[in-house]
């Protein structure tokens, strides 16, 4: 904490310290997190923008109100729904690529009881299909089922460089 409040150090690496520890401490194994109650995604999305305003110092005071898109773009970050997606996203690949199988069970059940965590990878899955919709990278298929055959021809390394151009996307809006 010392570093961050030092004068010593630059703003901008203050800055990319502070959303790394936002991103790595608050969020940590977020991939693998059940749905979250409206109260839970309140409390933690206010926890991790506070993180984000606190080094890019764009705290609202009576010269400046900031909103919280404005804190996001300065600190050049995705917003804490954006981050829970880009990781269960990137977990997602792992999961089909070890174990498919099981997976397609968890869809199946899932379909049936409604909700649950397949139900969030495929809000996910729709939300990556539609940021990459622009790009030479288009999936175009937004049903989860088709996720998975996509998923099991394609590498570790396109996947990734696959979700941080959707993220690139979303810090350009």
């Amino acid at each position: 904490s010392r570093v961050l409040r030092s004068r010593n150090v630059d703003s901008s690496s203050r800055l990319a310290l502070s959303v790394a520890l936002a991103q790595t401490r608050l969020a940590y194994n977020c991939s693998v997190w059940p749905p979250l109650t409206k109260r839970e995604k309140t409390k933690w999305s206010t926890k991790y923008i506070a993180r984000v305003r606190g080094a890019g110092g764009t705290f609202n005071n009576k010269l400046r109100r900031w909103t919280d898109d404005q804190a996001l773009t300065v600190a050049k970050c995705v917003s804490p729904a954006e981050l829970l997606w880009r990781s269960r996203l990137r977990y997602m690949w792992r999961v089909i690529q070890t174990a498919p199988a099981q997976l397609f069970g968890l869809f199946a059940a899932d379909a049936e009881a409604g909700g649950g965590y397949t139900s969030m990878l495929a809000v996910d899955w729709a939300w990556l299909c539609l940021q990459l919709c622009q790009t030479k990278v288009a999936i175009m298929d937004t049903r989860l089922e088709a996720a998975a055959p996509f998923l099991l021809g394609i590498s570790r390394r396109a996947w990734k460089k696959r979700i941080a151009k959707s993220e690139k996307i979303c810090i350009l809006k």
